[in-house]
């Protein structure tokens, strides 16, 4: 998508994030089909997904990775996840 990273440059600074520990997650579809009317709505997106125009992307590589979480949604905000490791970035925020 033409400007996506600018956005989300944008994003990061408006959200305050630049020198926090916090990500920014943003999901990701496919398709496999040529010409594509991006979905304008939330519920167009789901409608698309269902419909099978749209899928997440590389649904097919690990499907285990992609299946719906199992912990009821009411966990969520407690829950702390830490990840550690070294990340090579080609582009900085």
């Amino acid at each position: 998508m033409y400007g996506l990273y600018e956005y989300l440059k944008k994003s990061v600074s408006s959200m305050g994030l630049e020198s926090s520990t916090k990500a920014l997650i943003v999901p990701a579809f496919e398709t496999q089909r040529y010409r594509l009317t991006f979905p304008k709505s939330k519920a167009e997106l789901l409608s698309m997904l269902d419909m099978g125009t749209l899928f997440t992307f590389r649904y097919h590589v690990w499907t285990r990775g992609h299946a719906p979480q199992t912990m009821p949604s009411g966990e969520l905000p407690q829950r702390h996840i830490e990840f550690s490791g070294s990340w090579i970035l080609s582009h900085t925020l």
